[in-house]
Order: C-alpha cells, then structure tokens, then sequence
C-alpha cells in the first residue's frame, strides 16, 4: 500500500474478486441520540464538580429539610428558625409536673414547634438536632396564689418526660426570705437530637399567676 495506491504481487484475471479491509481506522464519528444514555453507563465519580456550574442546580427541588450553611445552605432565616415565647393564660398558683401543659398565651411560635395539645402539650418538640436556648421566668407565691415568707421553689426542665429522672440541665432555686412575691429565673443551653421534647416542672413549692405579665413564661429558640 502507498497512499492510496494498492499493488498486488501475485497474477490475478479479471474473475478474480478482491476484498480491502480497513483496520483499526476511524471512517465517522457517532452521535447518541438524546436520551440514550443511562446512568449506567456513566461510571462512578466521572462528573466531577468543575463541570457542574452553581447555577445549574435547584438545591430546593432535590433537598428535603433545611441544608446547613456548612454544606452550601443559608440555614434558618430570622422569620423561619425555631423559637416560641408562650405564657400561662389561666389564674391561681402553679405547682405542676408540666407547667405549661395547661392554657397559654403565644406571643410567637415560629414554626409551631411548641404544642399546646397532643402527646407533647406544653411542651417545645426540637426539629432538628442542635443547640438550644431555654429561659423559664415567674414569681414564687403559696397554694393560694399569694406571697407568704419563707416559700421555696425549685424547677427544672424535662427531656421527654415529665418525672425526676427527665431533668434537662440544672435546678433552679428560689427562697422567699420576706413577704414578697421572689423572682425566679432559669436559662439553659442544651443540646438536643431532633424530636426531643422539652417541658418544665416544678419540683417543690408554687409560681404566681395572675393571667397578666407577671405569669409563668417560658421560651426559647435554636441558636446553632
């Protein structure tokens, strides 16, 4: 074979027929119709990020729940994150095993994670796992809703429970000393798994409730 010119070394009549084969020569370039390729056919890990452009992907329509600012997500905005702030609606001192269990007054409940009926009434459900911030507030008093000296209080949050054994975090403590309605105050960070329930529980002793501002409240919100 030269160029195109092929001399053949042997006699050959004019009834002889040839055959010429081309080997290993590329005569066309094929184009798969669209559509054709499946995922199988494309082997592991041969797309890789440089040739996927940011603005291709609609991570809304292919992310279920809230993506981490980590992972490339914005996370919670301020109209969206998890917080509630909800206050005792009803009259007469409080001494309960789940104090908010009972009617509540919701200043906010963003994302209606703090439930006000249901298995988990008077309590805030975590939607996903991360760190929380709790605060509980009110006044102490005795049974009859009034201040008399020498009252003590304790209370506590719960984790999916609502006894002694479900203590979230730590005690607080209030002594009345004079006949003065006291103070109380708890603030508590805890790390929860998603779908933990926290609650509040009095250990000993009554909260002040008048149905106003001065009542038991308690809120909180994911902070990270």
């Amino acid at each position: 074979v030269n160029g195109t010119t092929v001399t053949l070394t042997g006699s050959v009549v004019s009834t002889d027929d040839i055959y010429v084969i081309y080997l290993a020569r590329a005569v066309q370039t094929t184009v798969p119709p669209d559509g054709s390729v499946g995922t199988a056919k494309i082997a592991d890990t041969a797309v890789t990020n440089a040739k996927i452009a940011n603005s291709t992907i609609d991570l809304t329509s292919k992310v279920t729940g809230i993506l981490p600012t980590a992972n490339g997500g914005i996370g919670y905005t301020s109209t969206t994150r998890p917080a509630f702030s909800v206050r005792l609606g009803s009259t007469g001192a409080t001494n309960s095993s789940n104090v908010f269990s009972a009617t509540v007054v919701e200043h906010f409940n963003q994302g209606s994670h703090f439930k006000s009926s249901g298995t988990n009434d008077g309590k805030f459900v975590a939607p996903v796992a991360g760190l929380y911030l709790f605060r509980v507030e009110g006044f102490t008093s005795d049974g009859n809703n009034q201040n008399t000296s020498a009252n003590t209080i304790t209370l506590h949050l719960t984790k999916n429970g609502d006894t002694l054994s479900d203590i979230a975090g730590r005690l607080a403590y209030s002594y009345n000393r004079y006949e003065d309605h006291q103070p109380i105050t708890l603030v508590e960070f805890l790390v929860l798994s998603a779908n933990d329930a926290i609650g509040v529980r009095i250990n000993q002793g009554y909260l002040y409730n008048n149905n106003n501002t001065t009542s038991p409240a308690f809120s909180g919100c994911l902070i990270g």
